[in-house]
């Protein structure tokens, strides 16, 4: 074999392999992320143009070191795939008490369509699928570009957001200036 045709497999089969070994994930922005054990989650969001929301999930183990130019993701989002994973984008997201799942709440999306049940729905990390919690006392409206804190205990805590064309809402821009305790899936 000749240098040059070793050479140019030697480059293609190291190009193979250095694309196998990562999964770098969409440019997309409104995405929400949230850390349960030693996982990053990151979910949601909109890809620029055209403006289009997305129901992407991924996963970044941060407890062994990467390589910051391929971090080692995971795409989730084949586990995405059913009708109760939330459309959204400038939503809020925080763990459960537990430490096994995740919660969604609100945001918008570019169909303008309402969510159902506000956008509110859990992850479950360990068995990897989506569900609507069954007991929602005093669920607020749907709205985007919100903030949420939340305790080690479970409750969270949603401040504001805005209501629009793209949480559902008439043209008529509507901002909700108000705070909610989310425990033990009951808003108040």
């Amino acid at each position: 074999m000749s240098k040059p045709t070793f050479l140019a497999i030697v480059t293609l089969l190291a190009t193979i392999a250095h694309r196998a070994t990562g999964f770098i994930p969409a440019s997309q922005y409104n995405q929400a992320a949230v850390l349960i054990n030693d996982t990053i989650y990151v979910f949601g969001g909109s890809i620029i143009r055209p403006y289009t929301t997305v129901k992407s999930l991924y996963s970044l183990d941060i407890s062994q070191p990467w390589i910051s130019t391929n971090p080692s993701w995971v795409d989730l989002t084949i586990t995405t795939g059913n009708s109760t994973v939330p459309l959204s984008d400038s939503h809020a997201m925080w763990p459960s008490a537990d430490g096994e799942s995740f919660y969604v709440w609100g945001g918008g999306n570019s169909r303008g369509q309402p969510l159902l049940q506000s956008g509110f729905a859990q992850y479950n990390t360990v068995t990897r699928n989506w569900t609507l919690p069954s007991a929602i006392i005093n669920m607020p409206q749907q709205r985007d570009y919100i903030s949420a804190s939340w305790t080690s205990s479970g409750v969270a805590y949603i401040w504001a957001g805005e209501g629009d064309y793209y949480t559902g809402r008439p043209a008529v821009y509507q901002t909700f200036p108000t705070f909610y305790r989310l425990s033990k899936i009951s808003f108040s």
